[in-house]
């Protein structure tokens, strides 16, 4: 089997997206439009989030519920040298940390730059809400955001023939990390991604059972 598939980003994939409800932990989805698909994160876009079991409803991303990192670039309260510092994601927002001059190995409080964090967590990223699709596969995390996300990835890993070209370094293919791609991983990932398949699809028949496969 070969994977030729055109390059996609994340983002392609991001106009539906399954999710955990912060109100009753059941399954919700999260429905933006995008004009365009600006990567990696796009810039015009309208959102929302519904839950399908206690219909909670948030718009346009004025909530978020998902991590937060700070950023520190500025001279040194001590000796003026610059300092640059990144804070660890979390889900409590810090206003301030304490940062070491690696000049003058001075110690101090200083103010954060706080942004919302959109990395490699399984959220989404106009919420930060979690992801319904997510499993483990050893010591690491699997996530996606639907069913076409899902079906694109197992193409790609099960093919023993990838091509490569037009590949960009924002393509979702460019960024999997190694042991998704290893070989000797792809038996154990395509049953993880069978069984979420199925377990997505039973729960939808269960919740909204006149929901179409586009939905997915």
């Amino acid at each position: 089997m070969r994977f030729n598939q055109s390059a996609r980003g994340t983002i392609h994939f991001s106009e539906q997206i399954w999710v955990v409800c912060p109100n009753c932990n059941d399954i919700g989805l999260v429905e933006t439009q995008l004009k365009a698909y600006s990567i990696p994160f796009p810039k015009d876009y309208s959102t929302k989030f519904k839950c399908l079991s206690c219909n909670l409803k948030k718009e346009n991303s004025q909530e978020w519920f998902g991590y937060y990192q700070g950023r520190v670039y500025q001279a040194c309260g001590f000796c003026g040298s610059r300092i640059s510092y990144t804070s660890e994601p979390t889900k409590e927002r810090c206003e301030s940390a304490k940062v070491k001059c690696e000049t003058c190995s001075k110690e101090r409080e200083y103010e954060l730059k706080v942004c919302r964090y959109r990395g490699d967590k399984p959220i989404d990223p106009f919420f930060g809400l979690e992801l319904w699709l997510q499993t483990n596969i050893k010591s690491n995390v699997l996530w996606l955001y639907n069913l076409k996300h899902l079906k694109y990835l197992r193409e790609y890993v099960e093919a023993k023939l990838r091509d490569d070209d037009e590949r960009h370094k924002y393509s979702m293919i460019s960024n999997l990390p190694q042991w998704m791609k290893s070989a000797k991983n792809r038996a154990l990932i395509v049953r993880k991604l069978n069984r979420l398949e199925t377990d997505l699809k039973n729960k939808m028949a269960i919740v909204a059972p006149t929901n179409t496969e586009n939905t997915f």
